[in-house]
């Protein structure tokens, strides 16, 4: 008896060996066969971003080399409590600076600044709405519109030091780029600061800030031309360009656009749109990813993992 029962056993044991390597070899073939990506997708291996350099003196004298990312989650998640005190400093600059407004400000004087290094889990995730992002951008249009009063009151000055406060934290958001909409919201935050300076008529500084300007916006352009392909999300863009986001998750040479195909895995797997093949693989790709040694890969990866169909249901 007790024979018959180990031959069971070892039985079910092997037969669920087997099926767990049917379904790694059927993942792996899945990812064998999955679609190609197009030239935009092969381009992306090669190609970072050459972002356009923003002269010194449109910065704040940053004469520390003081890591600012505490100083930058500190008016981040002190902001909503303090939001009527700043949206009181946007309308009258002459009131003393809340304590967001001088923690964006004081962290702007700091070189190569973190803003979301240490909170990775707070972008790389399919959340509706990022809470902390829309803090950092009440509090950055705050801190611009007052900018923008001073310079048209003809309080240069201090007008001009918020404008490349402002600034400073586009340059850093743009330097991190864990994902597009920090990205794109540094970005945004350059040209307002800049259009803040070129506003203000400061001899050499105002020239300098309309030329940066023009380039910025020319960049931007093209950076908006692959997200609509990378980073679309209806039926037809998942027929036509999931090839694109597996390659690029898996070899894109710039992390923006490697941490948002990683992030369309999860998408990928429930898609329609995409094929059997394009799912297995994009969840193949996510589990490997899973276990990358750079966190911001790791982090990415395992959100299109633990993604669940419910869930992507919930958000479509």
């Amino acid at each position: 008896m007790l024979d018959k029962i180990g031959n069971i056993t070892g039985w079910m044991y092997s037969v669920a060996l087997a099926a767990l390597i049917a379904l790694t070899v059927v993942y792996l073939d899945s990812a064998r066969r999955a679609s190609e990506p197009t030239k935009l997708g092969l381009q992306l291996k090669d190609n970072g971003l050459e972002l356009p350099t923003i002269d010194a003196s449109l910065l704040p004298d940053q004469d520390k080399s003081d890591d600012g990312g505490k100083l930058y989650w500190q008016a981040i998640t002190n902001y909503q409590a303090d939001s009527g005190k700043c949206k009181d400093f946007e309308d009258d600059p002459s009131k003393p600076m809340p304590g967001p407004v001088r923690d964006l400000v004081e962290a702007g004087r700091l070189k190569d600044c973190s803003v979301f290094t240490n909170h990775l889990d707070k972008l790389l995730n399919f959340d509706a709405q990022h809470d902390e992002m829309d803090n950092l951008q009440n509090l950055a249009t705050n801190v611009y519109t007052a900018a923008l009063r001073l310079v048209k009151t003809h309080q240069t000055e201090p007008g001009r030091k918020y404008a490349k406060a402002v600034i400073a934290l586009g340059q850093d958001l743009i330097r991190e780029r864990y994902n597009y909409e920090e990205f794109d919201l540094g970005v945004a935050l350059v040209d307002s600061g800049l259009a803040v300076l070129a506003e203000a008529k400061t001899p050499g500084e105002s020239d300098a800030a309309e030329r940066c300007g023009t380039a910025m916006s020319n960049y931007d352009l093209k950076t908006q031309e692959v997200w609509k392909i990378l980073g679309g999300r209806g039926e037809k863009n998942y027929s036509q360009h999931t090839g694109d986001m597996l390659f690029a998750a898996a070899h894109a040479k710039d992390r923006v656009w490697r941490d948002e195909a990683i992030l369309q895995l999860g998408r990928v797997r429930f898609a329609a749109g995409a094929n059997y093949a394009d799912s297995n693989a994009a969840l193949y790709y996510a589990q490997k990813l899973s276990d990358d040694p750079d966190q911001v890969i790791a982090t990415a990866a395992k959100a299109s993992r633990d993604l669940t169909e419910a869930i992507f249901q919930g958000f479509h």
